[in-house]
């Protein structure tokens, strides 16, 4: 099984709906921990602009976090009344590697 990245970016249409934003993110992050498969969340907020990723174990697990009813009924607020542009990409991991110091 190969890791999967989905990579996001959305543009808030105002800083006046920060709180709505937000609390779309805990909706959508709280939903992605739940699927069977999840590994990683992050995110960063710069002025107006929102970034992050969530990394799933599968296709199949970040399939499931799509296909959530939960997850289209955010992403349909978002593209009506929140955000006045956003983007998706989702990534396939090749190859990997790290280490770790132990003297650290």
């Amino acid at each position: 099984m190969a890791l999967q990245l989905v990579s996001f970016r959305a543009t808030l249409r105002d800083s006046a709906l920060r709180g709505v934003h937000e609390e779309m993110v805990r909706g959508m992050r709280d939903l992605a921990e739940a699927i069977d498969g999840f590994v990683e969340w992050r995110d960063a907020t710069d002025g107006l602009e929102y970034w992050g990723f969530v990394v799933f174990d599968s296709d199949e697990a970040a399939q499931s976090w799509k296909a959530h009813p939960t997850h289209g009924a955010i992403h349909q607020q978002g593209e009506a009344s929140v955000y006045s542009e956003f983007g998706t990409q989702v990534f396939e991991q090749v190859r990997g590697a790290q280490w770790r110091r132990d003297d650290a």
